[in-house]
C-alpha cells in the first residue's frame, strides 16, 4: 500500500477503523506524524480521531483522517451524531 500512496499521492487519506489506522504506521518509508501540538500519548481510538494527522512525501502533504469503520457496529463505539461530525472535520479541511 505504501508504493500505491506515493505513485497516487492523494491529498487525503480516510483511514476506516484503528485497524487499519495502526497499519499505517507499518508502511515502508513513510511516516505518519500528529500535526496537534495537544495531542499526548496515543491512547483509545476516540483520542486518536480527534487529533489530526498528515503524510509527507517528498514536497507533498497527504492529510490523514481516522475515522470509525462506518459498518454496522459503528453505533456500539460512536454515536452517528458524532461521526456525522467526524467526516464533517474532513470537509472542513479540504
Amino acid at each position: 500500500m505504501g508504493r500505491l500512496i506515493k505513485i497516487i499521492r492523494p491529498k487525503i487519506i480516510i483511514v476506516l477503523g484503528q485497524s487499519a489506522f495502526d497499519a499505517m504506521f507499518c508502511l515502508d518509508g513513510l511516516k505518519i506524524e500528529c500535526i496537534d501540538p495537544n495531542k499526548s500519548t496515543k491512547s483509545t481510538f476516540d483520542e486518536i480521531i480527534c487529533h489530526q494527522y498528515r503524510l509527507q512525501i517528498d514536497n507533498s502533504v497527504i492529510g490523514v483522517f481516522p475515522v470509525y469503520h462506518p459498518g454496522a457496529n459503528s453505533n456500539r463505539n460512536r454515536s452517528f451524531e458524532e461521526q456525522k461530525q467526524d467526516w464533517n472535520k474532513i470537509s472542513k479541511h479540504y
